[in-house]
């Protein structure tokens, strides 16, 4: 079976969607990239993951989320954003050298519009948390990481490792929307 794989590229968490081409699968990642400080350290360990995706599914498409065209307001920097495009670079380089796949990119904005994902910009819900809601819908079975109280219980309050993977799921099922 084939699988399209889709990837949202951070230099702190990189979320990871392998999705069957045929429908009947998906299975979510990510490689927590915060605690190595070197860029290049980085890239060695998105490089480890995607060998070992390599070995055990049969990659016949990859969508990347097109990094940060412009500022936003409190959140980017210049320095920002030519970090991020360098490594999605970088990853995007590490991709189609190792599946011999060009990547195709998808530009997140129109990614969830091509999914009807209903999103609010006036909420006080940030549009990563409404986009997650929405991927939770679509993946009801599916056990996502919740942040843990010191006493070991959680509250329905997701770690930030389940927004990356559920921003990887819109970008693999909108490049699936591609190939119809």
């Amino acid at each position: 079976m084939s699988w399209y794989l889709g990837l949202d590229i951070s230099t702190s968490c990189t979320g990871l969607c392998l999705l069957a081409s045929d429908g009947s699968g998906v299975v979510l990642n990510h490689i927590v990239l915060s605690n190595i400080q070197d860029a290049f350290c980085k890239a060695r360990k998105v490089r480890e993951v995607l060998l070992e995706v390599k070995e055990t599914h049969q990659v016949s498409r990859i969508f990347i989320e097109e990094n940060l065209q412009s500022f936003r307001t409190g959140l980017s920097s210049a320095h920002t954003i030519n970090t991020l495009a360098r490594f999605n670079g970088v990853v995007s380089y590490l991709s189609q050298e190792i599946f011999d796949i060009q990547p195709e990119f998808i530009n997140a904005t129109k990614a969830r519009s091509s999914l009807l994902i209903p999103v609010d910009r006036k909420s006080a819900i940030p549009v990563k948390r409404q986009v997650f809601s929405w991927v939770r819908g679509q993946l009801p079975g599916y056990t996502w990481p919740i942040k843990k109280n010191r006493d070991g219980t959680g509250d329905d309050d997701f770690r930030d490792i389940a927004m990356d993977m559920s921003d990887a799921y819109v970008i693999a099922r909108a490049g699936a929307l591609k190939t119809l």
